[in-house]
Order: C-alpha cells, then sequence, then structure tokens
C-alpha cells in the first residue's frame, strides 16, 4: 500500500467513523492538536492502522510527530515510506550540563537538620526552607503575571469531587482516604474545579492554587517522591485556545527559568505513568497528541524527577463538572510545579556551597535576607 492509498483510507475512516457527524478533519489537519481524535478515539485509530497496513504498531511510535495529521502517520505507516520512528524523545527544550559534580543532598540535608521525616511526612528547615520559598514565590509571581489569584486550598477534599474528576477511576492505588467521605487531596486543581460546578464562564479564567497534598507511594523517597508533598498550579479554563496560550507562556517562563539556573535536564512529552492498563487510551493520546509535557531534571544517578508538568485536558473537566462557556463545555488546562522536587533537584546539581550557586538564586537569598533584617 503507498502512502496515498494509506491516506485516503485513513481520511475515510477517521471522518467516516471517528468524526460521524462532526467537522470533517483534512490530511493535514492536527488530530491531537486541534481536538479531531481524543484519548476515547486513539485505540480505534490505531487498531484501524494494524489492520490496513498488517502491522503492529509500538509504542515508541505512537508519539506527536508520527500521529499529528493522517498524513504524517501516512508517510510512517505505508508501505513505500523510507521514516521511521526514532527512539529519541520529541524534547521541546534539552538543558546540558556537568553532571559529575551531582551527588544526593538528603544524607546532608539530614546531617544539617534541615530534613526531618521521621514518620514519612517529610518537612525541611534552613537554607532547604529558603530555596523552597524562593521557587514557590516565582511560580506564585508568574500566576499573577497571567492574571490568576491565589487561593490556598485544604489538605482534604470530598471523595465524590474526585470521583467525579475520573481520578478514582484512573488512579485508585494513589487515593489516600481520611475520615467520613473525605480524602487527601492528591492534586491542587481538583478544588478549583469544584468550585466552578454548575456554573456558565463569561470569559476565559486563569486561576492560582496550592496545597500540601498525600498520594500513597509504593516507594516513598524523601523530597522526590514523598508521601506529602506541596504542589503550585496555574489552572485555566475557556477555549483550546486560551488553555494553549497559557500553557506556551509558562513553558516559555520555564525555559528561561532553567536556563539561567544551570539546571540538566529536558521537556518532554509525558503520558501519566500512573495509568492502569484500562486507561491505555488516555496514555496514548497524551503521548501522540502532546497532552502532557513534563519538565524532567537530572538527580546524581542519571534519572530524572519530574519537577513541572503542562497539561492539555481538552473538555474533560468541563463536562465532568458541567462547567460552560460559549455554549460549549468549557476546555481546561494547568501547570503544576512540585515544590519540593525543585529544592531536591537544585541541590542535587549545586550542591550547598551558596557562593558557586547562580546568581539569581543568590541575589534572592539576599533580599530574603533584607527583608527579614528589616
Amino acid at each position: 500500500m503507498t502512502s496515498q492509498q494509506l491516506e485516503d483510507a485513513l481520511l475515510a475512516f477517521v471522518n467516516g467513523t471517528l468524526l460521524a457527524g462532526k467537522t470533517p478533519a483534512t490530511a493535514t489537519d492536527r488530530l491531537f492538536e486541534d481536538g479531531f481524535i481524543d484519548s476515547l478515539r486513539v485505540l480505534e485509530l490505531i487498531a484501524f492502522l494494524e489492520d490496513t497496513t498488517g502491522r503492529k504498531v509500538a509504542d515508541r511510535q505512537v508519539r506527536l510527530a508520527t500521529f499529528r495529521s493522517v498524513r504524517a502517520i501516512a508517510l510512517t505507516f505505508a508501505g513505500d515510506a523510507s521514516a521511521s520512528a526514532s527512539d529519541e524523545t520529541d524534547a521541546l527544550y534539552r538543558y546540558h550540563t556537568d553532571v559529575s559534580r551531582f551527588a544526593s543532598p538528603i544524607v546532608e540535608l539530614r546531617r544539617r537538620g534541615e530534613l526531618i521525616d521521621p514518620d514519612g511526612t517529610v518537612r525541611i528547615t534552613g537554607l532547604a526552607a529558603r530555596l523552597f520559598h524562593i521557587f514557590d514565590y516565582v511560580f506564585a509571581r508568574w500566576a499573577r503575571e497571567l492574571g490568576a489569584d491565589d487561593v490556598a486550598a485544604p489538605p482534604v477534599i470530598p471523595a465524590a469531587t474526585l470521583e467525579r474528576a475520573g481520578f478514582v477511576s484512573s488512579f485508585p492505588q494513589l487515593l489516600l482516604r481520611t475520615t467520613g467521605d473525605l480524602a487527601y487531596s492528591p492534586a491542587a486543581c481538583y478544588h478549583r474545579y469544584a468550585a466552578l460546578a454548575g456554573t456558565t464562564l463569561t470569559n476565559s479564567v486563569v486561576l492560582g492554587v496550592h496545597a500540601r497534598c498525600r498520594r500513597v507511594e509504593a516507594d516513598p523517597r524523601p523530597l522526590e517522591r514523598a508521601t506529602e508533598f506541596t504542589m503550585r498550579e496555574v489552572v485555566v479554563l475557556g477555549t483550546a485556545q486560551d488553555v494553549e496560550r497559557v500553557r506556551h507562556r509558562l513553558l516559555r517562563r520555564v525555559d528561561r527559568f532553567v536556563t539561567a539556573l544551570a539546571l540538566d535536564g529536558a521537556i518532554e512529552p509525558a503520558s501519566d505513568p500512573f495509568f492502569a492498563s484500562e486507561s491505555a487510551g488516555r496514555a496514548l493520546a497524551q503521548r501522540a497528541g502532546a497532552l502532557k509535557h513534563e519538565l524532567r531534571l537530572s538527580l546524581e544517578d542519571g534519572r530524572r524527577v519530574a519537577v513541572a508538568s503542562f497539561n492539555k485536558h481538552h473538555d474533560h473537566f468541563g463536562r465532568a463538572f458541567d462547567i460552560a462557556f460559549a455554549g460549549q463545555p468549557a476546555h481546561s488546562g494547568c501547570v503544576a510545579f512540585g515544590v519540593d522536587r525543585w529544592v531536591l533537584a537544585f541541590l542535587t546539581q549545586h550542591g550547598f556551597d551558596e557562593r558557586s550557586w547562580p546568581s539569581i538564586i543568590r541575589d534572592a537569598l539576599e533580599r530574603q535576607q533584607a527583608h527579614a533584617a528589616s
């Protein structure tokens, strides 16, 4: 089958089956980014592609580069196609520095009495806490610059809210229940969607929220995979374009910030590693449609930790919480920062000698000291 024949077959399937009764797509339309294909349809598309070509689609081939449009799929998977999916990720940004000096700060933090976790609940003090407040202040300032408010969400949330959001069905192994009908907040953003339930927005909105969150962790590690952690989020609701605009602006801010901090890592497409097997469609849609990007910063042994995520939800939460905008379920997205993990990654890569730290952090520490003395 030639690429043109496969393109024709794919386009007929997409428009005749997946989009029946909806606005048809052209061969060059962006299937995921423009909302033609969602998580409920991606597996059908892949199954049709495999049946038509007689070849299995490998997980590594489910990428935005190969699934951006019908034409891109045809050019990749047709019998006359010379292109093949690379094992390299479609990183938006890469950052490189000297990794030989990286060392875990956990032992030193404990020696200095700046990390306290007797019951698995991590608390930091001293220099680590000062770094925490610098990072948290920066992320809060970015939200304010986008017009966001700033809500301190409670550490607990009704379990019914998480069920409505789809968290319980997708991540049951992470849910940590408390007393009665409450659970610990697994993320900060759910509070903002619940507060808007049943409303009609007259304008797009950008919202700020932060909370101490808790999740069940099979292998907890201080600051890296702690059962309790601080999450700060910027939430946007409106049109798909509103969501993309805010997400892009924050991606650019993070890019400049990581560069100024001379950190090693990458911003890459991701699918949520906690999706259960029955949620594979959603995970595949995230990878192929660039619905989720993560900033992953390097630690001492070559592994990376996700310190920020950039997420598009399409109209999932608009439908789940009956939030309308312009006569349709609102689109939403969020950018989340794991503040504790920023501290971990920074100390891993730069150590404890403040004199060698990037000037942007040294200057912030000086401002902290001047403010405390005034």
